[in-house]
C-alpha cells in the first residue's frame, strides 16, 4: 500500500485515504462474509417427518447402513436386518400400546423439568438461572412435535411408554416392554452443571429390531435482519460427525433436511441456549437434521441402531440443556465448547473472552472490562503506530529525492518503480508500514464481533445509566453517535494528501460507520468509541512531538 507523499503528513496517519480505501474493502468483505456465513439454501427439501423411510433419511451419507453392518467381522447371520420397511412394525416387536400420559415435575436449582412417562423424556424444560429480556423464565425445547431426549421405537416411530421409578433426588429409571423386547433407561442429573447422563439397555431383540430414536428438538423463531448486519439472534444445527463440524443456521423460509453418520455431537441452540447430546455409546449413530417451516420446528434425530442379535444393546450419552456458556460447557466436556460458534478468527476470539472475563472478576463491570481489553489491545498495537510513524519520519526526508526520480523517470513507469524500491531499500524505510497497525486490529474486530454477539456473560449486562444491557444495541444511539464525532474528529485532524471531493467523501465515512454500528451490540460500540479515543489522543501526541521537534530546529 502506497504511504501518502505530502510532507506534512510524516507520521502516516490512520486516517489517511489509502486506510480508508482499505477499511472500505474491509468492509464491504465483512458484509459479504457475514451474509455468506448466514441461512444458505437447503441442500435437500424434506417430505413429511413421519413418512419419511430409514432409507430416504440416510440419503447423502458417506456410508450406508449395509456398510456399517458390513465393517464388523460378525457372521451376515447373526447381523441385524436394518433394510426392511421401516414404517411398519417388523421382527420380535410389535406397535406400542397407547396408554395415559403420566408427568413427573422435577425441580432444580438450574432447571424445572417435567419428564413423560412416555419416551421418558421431557415435555417442558425452563432454564431457572436466566431469564429472557422482559424477565420472564426461559423454555427450551418450546413445540409440541417431538419430545426432546425421549426414546422412540425406529420401527413405528412412536415413543416408549416405560414404568417410573426414582431412587433419589437425581436419578429416574424407567423399564418399557415391546413384545419380547425390553428396554432399561437410566437417567442421572447433574443439576450444577446443567446436564445429565443417559444408559439405556436394550435386551431380547432379534433379527428386524430397527434400534432406537432420540430427538433434540425446538420451535422455529423469527428474527429481523438486514443485508448489511445480519441478526445474532438465529437457530441452528450443530453436528460432530467423523471428525469434522457441520453448523447449520436455521432458514425461516425453506426447508432443510441431511443425514449425518458416526456423530459424537449434536446439538439444536439459539444466540445463547442449546439442546445437546454428547454421544458416548460403543457405535455412534446415524444423525438426521430437519426444520420445518410449514410447522415451524427444528429437530435433530440420533438414531441408535444394533449391529447383532444375542447381545445387550447399549446406548450411553450426556445431554446439556442450558445456556452457551464457555466454562460451563468446558466442564461438561471440553468438545461441547464447540457448539458455540465464534467463526473464522475463534483462535482468536476464545483467548479474549477469557481476558474479558478476568478483567471482569477485577473490575466488577462488564463495560469496564471491554474498556481494559481495549487499552490492552490498543496498546499492544502501539509499538507498530510508533515504528510506522518513525518510518514516515524518514519517507518526508526522502520526498526530494522522490520527486527527482519522478521527474527523470516520468515516461518509464516500470523504471520508476525500480528506483524508488532501491531508494527506499538503502534508507531502511518500509512504505507499507503506515498499514500494519490497522491490519492487526482488524482480526481483533472481527473476533471481539463474535463474542460480543455470542457470549453469553454479556447477556442483560449493565454497564451505566442507559445501557443496561450490552449484548443489545444502544437504545437510544448515544453511543454510536458519540463513537461517529470521534471518527469524525480524528478523520479532521488527520492531515491527508486527498483533494478537495477524496475529502468530502473521506468525511462522510464517520456517517456510515456510525449507521453500520447502531444494530449491533453497545458493547461492540463501546471497544470501537474508546479505541477511537485512544487514537485521538495518540495522533495529538504525535502531532505535538511534530511540533516540538520543529521548535528544537528553529531554536
Amino acid at each position: 500500500m502506497t504511504p501518502p507523499n505530502d510532507p506534512n503528513n510524516p507520521q502516516g496517519s490512520f486516517m489517511d485515504k489509502n486506510t480508508i480505501l482499505a477499511l472500505v474493502i474491509v468492509f464491504l468483505f465483512f458484509v459479504l462474509w457475514q451474509n455468506y456465513m448466514g441461512p444458505q439454501k437447503p441442500k435437500e427439501q424434506p417430505k413429511d417427518p413421519n413418512a419419511i423411510t430409514q432409507e430416504e433419511n440416510l440419503k447423502g451419507e458417506k456410508s450406508s447402513p449395509e456398510e456399517i453392518n458390513n465393517s464388523t467381522n460378525k457372521s451376515p447371520d447373526n447381523l441385524v436386518d436394518n433394510n426392511g420397511d421401516t414404517s411398519a412394525p417388523t421382527g420380535e416387536t410389535k406397535p406400542v400400546p397407547k396408554v395415559e400420559e403420566k408427568i413427573v415435575e422435577l425441580k432444580y436449582e438450574a432447571f424445572n423439568l417435567k419428564l413423560s412417562n412416555r419416551g421418558l423424556g421431557f415435555t417442558e424444560i425452563i432454564v431457572n438461572d436466566f431469564t429472557d429480556r422482559e424477565g420472564k423464565p426461559i423454555p427450551l425445547s418450546n413445540q409440541s412435535r417431538y419430545q426432546s431426549f425421549g426414546t422412540y421405537l425406529e420401527e413405528t416411530g412412536e415413543l416408549l411408554n416405560f414404568e417410573i421409578t426414582r431412587s433419589d433426588d437425581v436419578m429416574v429409571e424407567g423399564q418399557a416392554q415391546v413384545g419380547e423386547v425390553l428396554i432399561k433407561k437410566q437417567i442421572k442429573f447433574e443439576p450444577g452443571l446443567h446436564a445429565f447422563t443417559v444408559n439405556i439397555k436394550i435386551d431380547g431383540f432379534k433379527k428386524g429390531f430397527q434400534g432406537i430414536r432420540t430427538y433434540l428438538a425446538d420451535r422455529m423463531e423469527e428474527y429481523t435482519s438486514s443485508f448489511i448486519v445480519p441478526s445474532y439472534e438465529h437457530q441452528e444445527i450443530f453436528f460432530n460427525a467423523e471428525g469434522s463440524q457441520e453448523r447449520e443456521i436455521v432458514n425461516t423460509e425453506e426447508n432443510y433436511s441431511e443425514s449425518f453418520k458416526n456423530v459424537n455431537i449434536a446439538a439444536v441452540s439459539s444466540q445463547y441456549f442449546a439442546l445437546s447430546i454428547l454421544d458416548n455409546s460403543d457405535v455412534l449413530p446415524t444423525s438426521i437434521a430437519q426444520t420445518n417451516v410449514q410447522e415451524r420446528f427444528i429437530s435433530a434425530a440420533l438414531i441408535h441402531k444394533p449391529i447383532e442379535v444375542g447381545r445387550t444393546f447399549e446406548i450411553k450419552y450426556r445431554g446439556f440443556m442450558g445456556p452457551k456458556e464457555y466454562d460451563l460447557l468446558n466442564k461438561v466436556d471440553e468438545r461441547l465448547v464447540n457448539v458455540i460458534d465464534f467463526g473464522f478468527f475463534s483462535m482468536i476470539s476464545k483467548p479474549f473472552l477469557r481476558l474479558l472475563k478476568w478483567f471482569h472478576s477485577i473490575l466488577g463491570n462488564w463495560g469496564l472490562a471491554i474498556i481494559a481489553l481495549t487499552l490492552l489491545v490498543r496498546g499492544i498495537v502501539l509499538p507498530f503506530n510508533v515504528t510506522s510513524y518513525k518510518s514516515m519520519k524518514k519517507m518526508q526526508k526522502l520526498q526530494g529525492p522522490i520527486a527527482e526520480l519522478r521527474e527523470r523517470y516520468k515516461d518509464n513507469p516500470q523504471q520508476l518503480n525500480q528506483e524508488m524500491m532501491a531508494l527506499w531499500k538503502r534508507e531502511g524505510v518500509n512504505p507499507v508500514s503506515g498499514c500494519a497497525p490497522m491490519l492487526l486490529q482488524l482480526p481483533v474486530f472481527f473476533a471481539l464481533y463474535q463474542v460480543f454477539g455470542k457470549a453469553i456473560e454479556l447477556y442483560k449486562a449493565p454497564f451505566f445509566l442507559w445501557i443496561n444491557d450490552l449484548s443489545m444495541k444502544d437504545p437510544y444511539y448515544i453511543l454510536p453517535i458519540l463513537m461517529g464525532i470521534t471518527m469524525f474528529i480524528q478523520t479532521k485532524i488527520s492531515p491527508s494528501t486527498a483533494d478537495p471531493n477524496q475529502k468530502k467523501i473521506f468525511m462522510f465515512m464517520p456517517i456510515v460507520f456510525t449507521l453500520f454500528m447502531v444494530s449491533l451490540p453497545s458493547g461492540l460500540t463501546l471497544y470501537i468509541f474508546v479505541s477511537t479515543l485512544f487514537g485521538i489522543f495518540q495522533q495529538l501526541f504525535f502531532m505535538r512531538d511534530k511540533a516540538t521537534a520543529a521548535k528544537e530546529v528553529k531554536a
